[in-house]
């Protein structure tokens, strides 16, 4: 999780998530033919349950990448530890790469436990989207849907490694920093 998600208010999440999805969902139904008011109904109501959703789903892992951290730790600190994570040398500060090294730990766990679930969530959704685009509609856009649920299958599949990997060097890092 980023940083900045991390520090906005509560009462912020639902509409900065809610919005984008919402706006979407009205855009498309306009475009298949839906009045206005069908489209605004549906954009704000799939808004609110996304926004709503991704808010308790963000506020639940607040607390755990926290305490995945550090409880103690700077805003400095948690922003160098979550880059340590991503990318980039391995931090010489040995609290960062502690810091680092839980976090990806967390991220890690967290992985492992959606990991069967999305794996099969993921596929269904662009047979789904592939099936119903073919039998029903010869519109371009849902190549855009295809091309995220593969990239979201990647991520599935890459993520761990990527993981395991930084944690290894981050582990290393640390161990030739000790001797």
């Amino acid at each position: 999780m980023r940083e900045r998600l991390g520090r906005i208010p509560t009462w912020a999440l639902v509409p900065l998530m809610g919005v984008p999805v919402g706006a979407a969902m009205g855009i498309s139904v306009t475009k298949d033919g839906g009045s206005t008011g069908s489209a605004m109904l549906s954009g704000i109501l799939l808004g609110l349950f996304f926004g709503l959703a991704m808010t308790f789903a963000l506020n639940r892992q607040r607390p755990l990448v926290r305490q995945a951290l550090g409880t103690n730790t700077s805003p400095a600190l948690r922003r160098a530890a979550i880059r340590a994570v991503r990318w980039g040398p391995v931090p010489a500060d040995p609290e960062v790469r502690a810091a680092a090294i839980r976090l990806a730990e967390y991220q890690l766990n967290l992985l492992r436990g959606q990991r069967r679930v999305l794996l099969i969530v993921w596929p269904l959704l662009l047979a789904a989207t592939i099936a119903s685009t073919l039998a029903y509609d010869n519109a371009p856009w849902p190549i855009a849907l295809v091309a995220i649920y593969l990239s979201l299958i990647g991520y599935q599949l890459l993520r761990p490694k990527i993981l395991r990997a930084r944690i290894e060097e981050l582990t290393k890092g640390s161990d030739e920093n000790v001797s």
